[in-house]
């Protein structure tokens, strides 16, 4: 199954989100951070609904006209695809159904995203280099099972590499290498082993997250694939400005709150990003 990006044409940069019910409120967050900042007239918009009840997804289509909604199909899709299961099996999917018919760098951003700049570097570093991508602070050895490295091939020297975080990622789909870590993201999302697997054997396996790592960090090692030095904004010091991530809203919290949240999440990762700035220098 493949879908458009848009009704429109697909030669337009495009950022591509998605939310089930309970991420709704998150999403009209991100939404009103896009106009605050003219992202919603710059770039294309698309989000997937994974299971929006139809009055609030009726809400969203009325306020943020300019988003286009598709509807995640999961009747036709494994079981493990669906949110609840935790697996997220359903994101490198939706990137590749619209990735794969893409003119343009696709910008993959969660729905507990808040834009707080211009987001044209992450286009323009995708476009010289095909993927943009940020650092976490953990390595892969805590965030990936042996055995899901082992079946794709992982080297062992790359274990103490840290992670790449997927809540932000942009591909060009003119960048082959780029492209077909996309492609094989999706493929193996496929296999529910990869992404749920049952023995407990790390801190904390990531998921989609840490297939896409066992794809990425191999072609970022071999200089296949270029990615930014640039953390992403959890547990980092110096991360990048032009997004704040995981600003997790409750559904109960009404728009007209909105920044009441957006203050309450500034003051805690100004906090938080000032302490990591002070273990680094003690380090």
């Amino acid at each position: 199954m493949t879908l458009s990006a848009t009704g429109h044409s697909s030669s337009a940069p495009l950022i591509l989100t998605g939310a089930d019910q309970r991420f709704s409120r998150s999403l009209a967050q991100l939404l009103l951070s896009a106009k605050r900042h003219g992202a919603h007239r710059r770039y294309r918009w698309a989000a997937f609904d994974l299971g929006i009840a139809p009055d609030t997804l009726c809400h969203l289509q009325k306020r943020f006209d300019w988003c286009y909604l598709h509807h995640a199909p999961f009747h036709a899709l494994p079981p493990h695809y669906r949110p609840e299961t935790r697996s997220f099996a359903w994101k490198p999917w939706a990137i590749w159904q619209i990735l794969q018919r893409a003119d343009a760098p696709v910008l993959w951003l969660d729905s507990a995203t808040v834009i707080k700049g211009d987001l044209q570097e992450i286009y323009d570093w995708a476009n010289a280099h095909g993927v943009y991508a940020a650092r976490g602070r953990s390595i892969m050895r805590h965030r990936c099972k042996p055995q899901v490295m082992q079946a794709l091939g992982f080297p062992p020297n790359l274990v103490d590499t840290r992670e790449i975080v997927a809540n932000l990622i942009c591909f060009d789909p003119a960048n082959k290498h780029a492209r077909l870590i996309a492609q094989q993201w999706e493929q193996h999302a496929r296999t529910p082993d990869l992404l749920l697997p049952t023995t407990n054997t790390v801190e904390r396996h990531m998921n989609d997250q840490a297939v896409l790592n066992c794809l990425l960090l191999p072609l970022h090692a071999s200089g296949d694939i270029n990615l930014p030095d640039i953390d992403a904004d959890i547990s980092a010091g110096n991360p990048y400005k032009m997004v704040s991530t995981r600003n997790k809203i409750p559904l109960w919290v009404p728009l007209w709150a909105d920044p009441l949240a957006r203050l309450w999440y500034w003051t805690y990762k100004a906090v938080d990003q000032a302490l990591w700035r002070r273990r680094d220098r003690e380090i």
